[in-house]
Order: structure tokens, then sequence, then C-alpha cells
């Protein structure tokens, strides 16, 4: 799983996640194969600045595959002299 960073100009960044435990999603569906069905990643953001999106993807093979849920609208200031403002 990979989660993907897009800002307004199409350009994309792609960061890598390590899997998580999740038991309960794999108590609530049955699932007892489902107990490491989590991730999470760690993102600098202080280089980013403006609107981005951010969603999912995942490897498959020599190839990446966007999800196709929705992305999630996100407004960065970067670590520029307006940053916090």
């Amino acid at each position: 799983m990979l989660v993907v960073v897009q800002d307004d100009q199409g350009r994309r960044r792609f960061f890598t996640t390590r899997r998580t435990p999740r038991p309960d999603v794999a108590a609530h569906l049955r699932r007892p194969d489902l107990q490491m069905a989590g991730y999470a990643t760690n993102i600098d953001v202080a280089a980013f600045a403006g609107r981005h999106t951010v969603g999912l993807a995942i490897r498959r093979g020599d190839r990446i595959e966007l999800c196709e849920q929705p992305a999630v609208s996100v407004d960065l200031r970067g670590a520029g002299p307006d940053a916090g403002r």
C-alpha cells in the first residue's frame, strides 16, 4: 500500500507504508486473516505548500495502480515564511 500526495498541478509523490495490526477489522469481519489489515506512514509535509489531495495506491509488480476511493483534499502550508499563518 502506498500513500499518494498530489498537488494542484497533478504532480504525484508516493510514500511507502508499513503494515499495522487491526484486530478490530478482523473481529468485525470475523476474518482472523485480517489481523494485519492496517497500514501507517509518516510524511514530512514541511516542503509541501498549497492544495493537495491524499489518496492510496497499490504496487502490482512493476506498476503502481491508484485506488478508486475518493481522495481527501488538504491545504498544506509547508515550512516557508508563511507557515503556520
